[in-house]
């Protein structure tokens, strides 16, 4: 549970490493997709995130993508359909992903997020995104 300190005002933040390729160009295509600016962004290497992260220490292990959004943080494939959840709705059909175990999603998950900068490699400054 985020401290009442810590929660975000009216827009979801999706927490990202800022040096992953993958990340990177994951939070651009969203920021193209978000055309009413519901989402923010912040880089795990940002000093929200540090703080956010320092307050919830549960989850200072993982390294990807996290959504913020009210009091509650999601990780893995949750975040990644509850961020979906979050875009115009012509991206529904995405939801349908939940029929698929949050098990087997979050392997799915860990396997992509375990290889991402070696497939993608890594950027050598964090982005710091406008949105």
């Amino acid at each position: 549970m985020i401290q009442k300190e810590q929660k975000t005002r009216n827009h979801p933040v999706v927490l990202f490493d800022g040096y992953c390729h993958l990340c990177d160009g994951t939070v651009s295509f969203l920021i193209k997709l978000d055309r009413k600016k519901v989402l923010r962004f912040a880089p795990l290497q940002s000093e929200f995130a540090k703080d956010l992260l320092k307050a919830n220490p549960e989850f200072l292990k993982y390294d990807s993508i996290l959504l913020v959004d009210e009091n509650e943080i999601s990780i893995k494939s949750e975040a990644v359909l509850k961020i979906i959840g979050k875009l115009p709705a012509h991206l529904a059909w995405f939801k349908i992903m939940r029929i698929i175990p949050l098990k087997i999603r979050d392997v799915i998950y860990d396997i992509i997020a375990k290889n991402r900068i070696r497939f993608l490699g890594k950027r050598e400054t964090c982005r710091m995104p406008t949105n």
